[in-house]
């Protein structure tokens, strides 16, 4: 058995993060769809939370790409989309909450579906919406408000033992 002290450090639950790198297209460090559903097969009575990738800002992102001698885009906004679409699906799949990191960001411009993807070349850059970002990829402290009160409202969503309640947040 745990001592207390053990037991403060012990983690009880889990954050899977599908970030940035999952959403490059090359094929390095690229997850293509059928590795990432295949997470169902590991998911055998853990409490897990998935995040949804944030979203990528284009016009920023080509200084980041050009630094790091990649091929521009690295990233596009439609194919991040697709991400966090497929992790709400496996969320659903499973019946795991998904704290949906990507809507927060869109909800935070007044994004509407079907409309151009802030971030994307289909629009010009947006300042309200580059403003949350570093370099089109990693995101600043602006943004940190947006993603604390993601989490927190799902943590308020938890039930007393520690079981999730499911749902998208």
């Amino acid at each position: 058995m745990a001592t207390e002290e053990e037991a403060l450090y012990k983690p009880y639950d889990q954050f899977i993060l599908f970030g940035d790198s999952i959403t490059q297209m090359s094929s390095d460090p690229h997850m293509g769809f059928g590795l990432f559903a295949a997470l169902q097969d590991v998911a055998q009575n853990p409490h897990i939370l998935l995040l949804t990738p944030p979203p990528v800002n284009e016009y920023q992102l080509q200084g980041f790409d050009e630094s790091k001698g990649n091929a521009h885009p690295s990233r596009t906004a439609a194919f991040t989309k697709e991400y966090a679409e497929a992790v709400r699906e496996v969320g659903a799949s499973l019946g795991v909450p998904v704290v949906d990191v990507w809507k927060a960001f869109m909800s935070a411009v007044g994004w509407k579906e079907g409309e151009p993807l802030p971030g994307s070349r289909d629009l010009p850059n947006l300042d309200q919406f580059a403003r949350f970002f570093t370099d089109g990829l990693c995101y600043s402290f602006r943004l940190c408000p947006v993603s604390d009160i993601v989490v927190t409202n799902l943590w308020k969503r938890a039930t007393f033992d520690g079981r999730w309640i499911s749902g998208t947040v």
